[in-house]
């Protein structure tokens, strides 16, 4: 992927390029981009015109027999007129470089393999002039380049417990990172005085308690990729002006995606791709983390339904610690994928389809689950809805289904013998539905820039009652008691900072929606909003990468929690004062 970083505040993609190797690993040269591409060997990329990037050729790493196809390319590294690629051969533990003849540089010429005899697969390498510095495992080597068909070992220092997994160069020092995967291990940054070759020395070394992934350095201040068991991967600013005091500036989050979440009484449950957070509403303190995949769920009656794949898992949602499985279901229905769930115990229903599978004919389904005994969920009935469906709700006995512009109501009061009776077509795709409660019988449906009330107290003929146009796109509604939240992907807020809205909407009268206004989250929240859930006058929303956002009505300010992070009380991350 190539992007225009000339306002990094707006990073723009210019163009891509497909490819089915791994890539390990780029140089960039002029016009054209050098890639250790695993098995594949090394791949050369024309770039000059960045929408269409062009793949010239791909040249094999042979072994040292010369014989090809035994290789994996995992680093590569231009020095002068030549490409070192760096690899190991199915043969030996150590790594080996592969010098190319760039003098047509297009067209790489294989002209010698050096066996540095370096116990190391992987290793992290930095170039300064016609000296290259690599780090692996415990040691630091010192490499001559100067003649790349010559390449040879001219220092090594070997630091015990410094496990070292990156490097960076600034004057004539080397930043190292250290994994400490062992309990004597340092986590942290080693400077070290690479100025004498042949006696490299251990300067300074900051202890920041996190495994470091990837580092950089700018002048004398080192960027860090770091991560621990106890809180999220994070980027860390370190100064080293003073080599022998490396001097922490500050670290930010490096969260995963929080794509769902679900909200009741005392109860917050957070969902990433591959676990879920159980929190505390009062003050967002972690209870405990589930690995799980998540597709979609929704929490009723203090358990969670979640849904992945082809599972329904049924949680316990009172737990004060990890959120417990109580049961799952998992039936062989062959291509179908299960992909929205929506709950009113003792029935839940599960949307199923086998959208995407090109070996099995389309099909949507909603499946209606005896879930009265949560370790075994039974499967009472199916039926069949037109297209693929993405969104539903339930009330009583009907199951509403998001079906692109159109919604059907699912009748469901014989769970054996679910039966399709009929809906009505929206002027848009459905964004998003909420029920405002089992009592009230109301539906609001997000479409457009529109949030649209109706009246499905009469099964037979639901109709819309009210409505209200927003200022932008809505991307995530839920309703609460006589109060709905809502999100926007609001472009004109971009240049002020923002990229999205959030605002609270009164549903006291669903025949006349009044909006109680919002605020603008910040711009680090650069992707839409999908999922909202609203506790009181507080709302929940699931910001992707940034992580947790929680907002309060009517008071203008946000706090921001970020997952994962430790199992300990946290207090807000950001505050706005419009």
């Amino acid at each position: 992927m190539i992007l225009d970083i000339r306002d990094p505040a707006k990073p723009q993609v210019l163009g891509n390029l497909r490819t089915v190797s791994s890539i390990y690993n780029l140089e960039v040269a002029s016009d054209l981009v050098y890639i250790a591409a695993g098995t594949a060997g090394l791949r050369v990329v024309d770039v000059h015109d960045p929408a269409q990037p062009l793949s010239l050729t791909t040249v094999p790493i042979p072994d040292r027999d010369l014989e090809e196809n035994v290789t994996r390319a995992r680093h590569v590294q231009i020095v002068g007129r030549h490409a070192l690629v760096f690899f190991s051969d199915e043969y030996s533990a150590d790594n080996l470089a592969a010098v190319f003849d760039l003098s047509e540089p297009s067209l790489p010429r294989h002209v010698a393999i050096v066996d540095l005899e370096i116990p190391c697969r992987n290793p992290s390498i930095a170039l300064a002039g016609t000296m290259l510095y690599m780090v692996c495992n415990y040691q630091l080597y010192a490499l001559d380049v100067s003649n790349p068909e010559f390449t040879r070992i001219v220092g090594q220092a070997r630091f015990p417990n410094i496990s070292a997994t990156g490097i960076a160069l600034f004057g004539k020092y080397a930043v190292i990172g250290s994994s400490g995967y062992m309990p004597q291990e340092g986590l942290g940054i080693a400077v070290v005085d690479i100025s004498q070759y042949e006696a490299m020395k251990l300067v300074g070394f900051l202890e920041t308690r996190a495994g470091t992934e990837s580092l950089s350095a700018i002048g004398s201040t080192a960027f860090v990729v770091d991560n621990s068991f106890t809180a999220p991967d994070g980027l860390r600013q370190v100064d080293i002006s003073n080599p022998a005091m490396p001097r922490d500036q500050g670290r930010v989050d490096w969260i995963g995606s929080v794509t769902k979440i679900a909200a009741s009484g005392s109860r917050i449950i957070a969902a990433e791709q591959n676990s879920i957070w159980s929190l505390l509403s009062k003050d967002l303190s972690a209870l405990g983390r589930l690995g799980l995949p998540v597709g979609r769920m929704v929490l009723a009656a203090e358990k969670v339904y979640v849904v992945e794949y082809q599972g329904l898992h049924i949680l316990d949602g009172r737990s004060d610690g990890t959120p417990a499985q109580l049961g799952e279901l998992m039936p062989d229905l062959p291509g179908l994928r299960f992909v929205g769930v929506a709950a009113s115990p003792p029935l839940a229903y599960v949307l199923a389809t086998t959208a995407g599978n090109r070996n099995v004919e389309e099909t949507t389904q909603v499946i209606v689950v005896d879930v009265s005994e949560p370790a075994k969920p039974t499967i009472l009935g199916r039926v069949e809805v037109p297209s693929a469906a993405g969104r539903l709700v339930s009330w009583r006995q009907r199951v509403l289904v998001a079906i692109g512009p159109r919604i059907r109501m699912i009748d469901v009061s014989k769970p054996a013998l679910p039966l399709d009776v009929g809906g009505w077509t929206m002027a848009a795709d459905v964004k998003a539905m909420a029920l405002a409660s089992d009592d009230d019988g109301y539906i609001f449906v997000a479409v457009g820039n529109q949030v649209r009330s109706f009246d499905i107290r009469d099964a037979d003929q639901p109709h819309e009652v009210g409505f209200i146009t927003l200022p932008a796109p809505v991307t995530a509604l839920d309703v609460g008691d006589g109060r709905a939240v809502v999100t926007l992907a609001h472009p004109a807020l971009v240049d002020r900072g923002f990229a999205n809205e959030v605002r609270f909407l009164s549903t006291q009268d669903p025949a006349n929606l009044t909006d109680l206004g919002g605020l603008g989250l910040p711009s680090v929240v650069g992707t839409p909003i999908e999922h909202a859930r609203l506790l009181g006058d507080i709302a929940y929303l699931a910001a992707g990468p940034v992580g947790l956002l929680v907002v309060q009505a009517p008071r203008d300010w946000v706090s921001q929690l970020s997952l994962p992070f430790a199992l300990a009380p946290r207090g807000a991350g950001i505050s706005l004062d419009r």
